[in-house]
């Protein structure tokens, strides 16, 4: 789960933000080029059944107050479009320093403001599992990391590809043809895992888009692969001013027109999965 609920910051020891997205927002109106994060913690939900709406109004109180109490602690949340229906959150740092001053500020936080406490602990209530890891970016399988900006994106293909022990470096020769940053998981798995997330403005881009060009020898070190798309919804997030200057209309607490809109841009669209 995301770093900034009480459980996951116990037990932390467990996507297109900025890798300052946790340090002092940069001058206004001056938005900083794109940098991707060094380290995502990124936590995947599963919503019991029927509890979807009630989970994502909780979710969007919870991020309100965030935005109200002006917490540092970051993330960005998406929906599932494919796959079952769930959540993925990213929360960007730069170190585990940071994770874990991250972990000091929420437990500040909760403490001083029950009421957010209460709101997440009833968010926990409705959540089926959750999986959660930390991952490092792979600046050399990241080409066109520059051109992968997640603050101008609106949906997300997250690929998640588990390799044989030992066989990291088979992969090394892949490379991608759509902007794309693929992170490699330092913990919580127990095997090597790679994530690679390519943000896209419409879902027409995945049409475009392929699958990385795969040795005869990456593809041997691949034990499973899985591909889906998620809609970022920036109303259950909480970003940085300097991240949301990227796209303000966007990020700024979406009205209901905006949400439809992109629901039915991805109804249009039915995505599949690779």
């Amino acid at each position: 789960m995301k770093i900034r609920t009480a459980s996951a910051a116990a037990a932390l020891l467990w996507l297109a933000l900025p890798a300052a997205a946790n340090a002092q927002d940069t001058q206004e109106n001056q938005p900083p080029a794109w940098t991707p994060p060094r380290m995502l913690v990124l936590a995947h939900q599963e919503v019991k059944s029927g509890k979807a709406a009630e989970r994502r109004q909780l979710e969007i109180s919870s991020a309100r107050a965030f935005d109200r109490l002006e917490v540092p602690v970051h993330f960005a949340v998406m929906e599932g479009l494919t796959g079952t229906e769930d959540s993925l959150a990213l929360d960007p740092f730069d170190s585990y320093a940071d994770i874990e001053k991250a972990v000091k500020t929420l437990g500040s936080l909760y403490a001083a403001h029950p009421e957010v406490n209460h709101i997440q602990q009833s968010i926990d209530e409705l959540i089926a599992g959750t999986k959660t890891v930390i991952a490092i970016l792979r600046d050399d399988l990241s080409p066109r990391a520059a051109e992968a900006d997640e603050s101008k994106a609106r949906f997300m293909r997250v690929t998640v590809i588990h390799l044989r022990p030992g066989r990291e470096a088979d992969f090394s020769d892949t490379s991608s043809q759509a902007p794309s940053l693929v992170y490699q998981v330092d913990a919580g798995t127990s095997e090597p895992t790679l994530i690679i997330l390519e943000p896209m403005h419409t879902l027409e881009e995945a049409d475009a888009a392929r699958a990385p060009e795969v040795s005869e020898k990456a593809q041997a070190a691949i034990v499973s692969r899985e591909s889906n798309l998620y809609m970022i919804s920036p109303e259950m997030s909480h970003v940085a001013k300097a991240f949301a200057a990227g796209d303000p209309g966007f990020w700024s607490v979406a009205p209901e027109e905006k949400k439809a809109s992109a629901s039915s841009e991805a109804k249009k669209s039915p995505p599949t999965q690779r």
